[in-house]
């Protein structure tokens, strides 16, 4: 399941980027050709997509832009299954959880994985050295 993530991921993003392209193409064509809005109107809607077009652009740079860790995001997503499926057995179980919890639980999960690769690369043996 682990090195089928990675692989996923990129599926994810793949279909994101294609929806959110799609999305965008549509609506940019209803803003900029509709008839029943006249020109004047059309060019303060032009003007608006160029500034939040802006405003991502600069957002995605400060990121950079296109690049990202795998196995960050994998471990992102493991944490948050896990989470997924304990707070469902909460729910199931008449237990309350708001995102706040979830969100800490998140923390947690990824936070105790953290250790588990540590104490994978550094196993303590049994002499204590």
């Amino acid at each position: 399941m682990e090195e089928t993530i990675p692989a996923l991921l990129e599926l994810a993003w793949a279909i994101n980027i294609r929806d959110i392209s799609k999305t965008l193409r549509c609506a940019c064509k209803k803003l900029f050709t509709d008839a029943d809005v006249p020109m004047p109107t059309r060019i303060v809607r032009a003007e608006a997509v160029r500034i939040v077009g802006t405003e991502f652009y600069n957002l995605g740079k400060a990121r950079g832009g296109e690049q990202y860790d795998v196995k960050k995001d994998m471990e992102d997503v493991k944490a948050r299954a896990e989470v997924a499926v304990m707070t469902t057995m909460a729910k199931a179980q008449g237990q309350e959880v708001n995102t706040d919890d979830t969100e800490d639980l998140i923390k947690q999960a990824k936070n105790m994985r953290a250790e588990v690769e540590k104490m994978k690369e550094n196993p303590v043996r049994e002499d204590g050295k």
